[in-house]
């Protein structure tokens, strides 16, 4: 599918071709890049806030696993 955006301030055109120059790329491709990553962004956002929950979760068994270890550990060194 084609997009064309008019009124886009010529300096701002500049810009975005010296990015698309550095990156290697025609100004075409940098742009659609752009609003690829744009339009998934929500859908990565979710994701990472996602995986930030399960790595909290991963912590505090780790933690509570920790502790555990902890109490078996004094008990075994009291027996003995």
């Amino acid at each position: 599918m084609d997009i064309k955006i008019r009124g886009v301030d010529p300096g701002l055109m500049k810009t975005i071709d010296e990015m698309a120059k550095a990156g290697g790329i025609s100004r075409n491709e940098y742009l659609k890049n752009r609003i690829e990553e744009l339009a998934l962004y929500p859908k990565i956002l979710e994701t990472e806030n996602r995986y930030a929950g399960l790595v909290k979760q991963a912590v505090e068994v780790i933690e509570r696993n920790n502790e555990v270890m902890e109490i078996v550990l004094n008990e075994i060194n009291r027996k003995d």
